[in-house]
């Protein structure tokens, strides 16, 4: 049962996207994990 603390997650197609600079300014996001986590998630 969701609460307060709850966050809801994005799709795995929204982290995909973050790995180009362009996917980043379009959802105005940024990783701060690097170049070895963005090759994980795509």
């Amino acid at each position: 049962m969701p609460d307060d603390r709850t966050i809801a997650l994005k799709p795995i197609k929204w982290y995909k996207n973050l790995a180009t600079r362009k996917g980043r300014l379009e959802a105005e996001a940024f990783l701060i994990e690097g170049d070895r986590t963005i090759k994980q998630i795509i």
